[in-house]
This record gives structure tokens, sequence and C-alpha cells, in this order.
């Protein structure tokens, strides 16, 4: 491969992990990237903005580096579909690898039961899935974000990720995610294909409650309430309004949480 560097990239590996020492793009043949994600949430749903550095579906251990991860901050990728879905999970260990778990069963409200398998291989995510990610310290000492890396083989070729369906007492929980390493809109007025349940959900996890999106004309909105004062009186009043523009940061994903619908997204 002919390197034409344009910017380093200095990175030091230990074992199994990577300490990385800049965050700017080294290009080549090939473009590759390392995207600093910043959330200040102990539950993250990361994305998959990367491919392998050899092309494809990229490892997920390989794909979220552990530089400021805390050991015991745990990974979980969705494998499998419908109602035989189940989550993969690995535990950052003392050696700062990513140590398989075993498999989960996947619960109809998103939580997950005990690990009733052996360890699982290392999984693959492609562009456009999702992967969760508990930490045990996603903010510093003065509550700003601790960053967290992706690293990869940059791609702008158009993705598409198809919702699994679910039923309205039974919803398939599926992982979704940017495929862009910078924002994305939620709205997807022109994105989004196939059939959408109304009462499908878009769940964004929070460390307080998650952000909730439902479809309505075309868009998700997020419903939310917002304090003002009245003018008169002077008496705060809380009233709902409808976000109907947010957007997916970078590296990052949610939940489509189907309940009848099964439409096609194209990032």
């Amino acid at each position: 491969m002919k390197n034409q560097l344009k910017q380093i990239l200095a990175v030091s590996a230990f074992a199994c992990a990577l300490s990385v020492q800049a965050t700017d793009v080294a290009s080549s043949d090939n473009m590759f990237g390392l995207l600093a994600v910043s959330s200040a949430t102990s539950n993250t749903i990361v994305g998959t903005p990367w491919l392998a550095t050899s092309g494809g579906a990229v490892v997920v251990s390989n794909l979220v580096k552990t530089t400021n991860l805390t050991v015991g901050d745990k990974l979980y990728v969705i494998n499998g579909t419908g109602s035989s879905a189940f989550y993969d999970g690995w535990e950052l260990n003392s050696a700062r690898c990513w140590q398989p778990l075993g498999k989960f069963t996947l619960n109809a409200n998103g939580t997950m039961s005990a690990a009733v398998a052996a360890d699982p291989q290392q999984q693959t995510v492609v562009r456009g899935q999702g992967v969760w990610l508990v930490r045990n310290n996603p903010t510093d000492g003065s509550g700003n974000p601790n960053l967290f890396y992706l690293y990869g083989q940059s791609s702008t070729d158009p993705v598409t990720t198809t919702v699994t369906a679910g039923g309205e007492n039974a919803p398939a929980w599926n992982l979704v995610a940017s495929s862009s390493a910078t924002a994305a809109p939620f709205n997807f007025n022109t994105g989004i294909t196939g059939t959408v349940n109304a009462k499908d959900t878009i769940v964004i996890p929070t460390d307080s409650s998650p952000s909730i999106l439902t479809y309505s004309d075309s868009k998700w909105c997020r419903q939310a309430q917002s304090n003002y004062v009245h003018a008169a009186s002077g008496v705060k009043i809380s009233v709902p309004y409808v976000d109907t523009n947010p957007t997916v940061p970078a590296g990052t994903g949610f939940w489509y949480v189907s309940r009848g619908g099964s439409p096609t997204i194209t990032w």
C-alpha cells in the first residue's frame, strides 16, 4: 500500500488495548479514521461509521478502543432477529482486553436476562448497526464527557438499515446507528421507505430518562415539556413542545422499537 500521509495519527499499542495520543486522521490509498465520541451518559448506543481496516464488517472489539474506558465497562451487540434475537456481551478486563461474557436473552422491554450460553465469538457489525456501550465513568471529575474512540476504514458509500418487525405486545428492539462520522438528521424525510407503524418508537438512552421519539407527518418527533413564565401572572407554566428536527450525534445511534413497522433507513 502506497502511503500518502497528510496528518499523523500517533498510537501506541499495548497488548489488546490501543492508547491514543492524537485524534487526527492518517490517509493512504484507503482512508482511515479515529472518531472521538463525546457522550456523558453511562449508556450509549455507539454508531458504526467505519469498515474494518481490510474492508467489510468490523469486529466489535476493534471498533471501540479502550482509551478512557474503565475496567468493568461492557459492550453488547444484538445477534439474530425477532423473537430469536439475543445479545452477545463483552467486559473490559484488567489486561484492557474485551473479554467475552456470554449470550444474554433479550426481553420485550429492551432489558437483558443473565447469560444463558458459552462465551460468544467476536461478533462483527456493519455500518448502520449499533453497539451498546455501558460505562462506569462516563464523565471526569468536573462532569465533562470522557471521550471514547472508534477506529476503522472510512467510507462514504450509502448504507441501508432494515428494521426487524416486532408486534404490539412483543416489540423488536433494533440497534440502529448512523453510518456517518458526522451528525445525521433524525427526520429521514427522503431516507426512510417501507412501513412505519404508528406505535413504533425511537429510544435514545440517557442516565435520567430516555428520549423517546414517535413518527408523525413523515418526521420523527421528540415530545418534551417546556417551562415558561406567563407574562401577565408571572406564573411558570409547563407546556409540551415538539422537536421536529432532532439529530443523531456523530458516532452514536439509538434503539428502533418496532411494534409492527419494518422500514428501511438509507443514510
